[in-house]
């Protein structure tokens, strides 16, 4: 069944031609962020395989996961440097979409981050982007994303000829009766336009402990989005 989100996103994708060519928020007891996070998100079911297959042959850009909360005591000490932990996650995320061979061009954080750093007049590092902005729009999807947000991704988008953008906005690890289960909220942009195209979250396996696999196993559910299931 075609869902109006998706809907959505063909209109889009087809209106690009013709010119030229869908997270429960919780408390939480700590946080690690590259930037402030937006005012309370919309809540937003899990998604299922395939969601996002329509973008999966059109230039993307990737961000880094911006924000991660952490409400399992017992993983504080195994995350480590929690910086350095969502760059292992943009990694995974960024392997787990390499390895499925999407039609589109894609570039992922590191492509993103040395981009702005050959403009630093023109483009923001997209680290440390500002996703203050994307509150009001996941609460009412019919507005448009303010400054300078939607500058920032605009600027990136386009040094990568690149229409459509992949956010993930705050990774949670929440607790669960086996230990613990990690959460990724995302978006789809339209930067060009400053529209909030896509919201969802995708969900890892409950885990006993923490380990690498909980990153990993995230990744690969991203990359499901964007996959056609056999």
């Amino acid at each position: 069944m075609i869902t109006p989100v998706s809907r959505l996103i063909a209109l889009v994708l087809v209106a690009g031609c013709a010119q030229a060519a869908t997270t429960s928020h919780s408390s939480v007891a700590a946080s690690t962020h590259r930037a402030a996070a937006p005012a309370e998100a919309l809540a937003s079911p899990p998604q299922s395989p395939g969601a996002l297959a329509q973008l999966a042959s059109q230039p993307l850009v990737v961000f880094p996961v911006q924000l991660m909360r952490n409400a399992v005591p017992a993983w504080s000490d195994k995350l480590g440097d929690q910086r350095a932990y969502l760059s292992s996650v943009d990694d995974e995320i960024a392997f787990a979409a390499r390895e499925r061979r999407f039609r589109g061009k894609w570039a992922y954080p590191a492509d993103l981050a040395r981009a702005a750093r050959r403009n630093p007049t023109y483009a923001a590092d997209p680290y440390t982007i500002a996703i203050d902005p994307l509150g009001p729009v996941e609460k009412d999807p019919s507005k448009i994303i303010g400054e300078p947000l939607a500058g920032q991704m605009r600027a990136l988008a386009a040094l990568f000829d690149a229409r459509y953008a992949l956010l993930p906005v705050e990774l949670r690890f929440a607790p669960d009766s086996a230990g613990g289960r990690a959460t990724l909220h995302l978006v789809i942009i339209d930067a060009r336009q400053a529209k909030l195209l896509w919201k969802g979250d995708v969900s890892g396996d409950a885990a006993a402990s923490f380990s690498p696999a909980v990153g990993a196993d995230l990744a690969g559910r991203v990359a499901d989005l964007f996959t056609v299931p056999r």
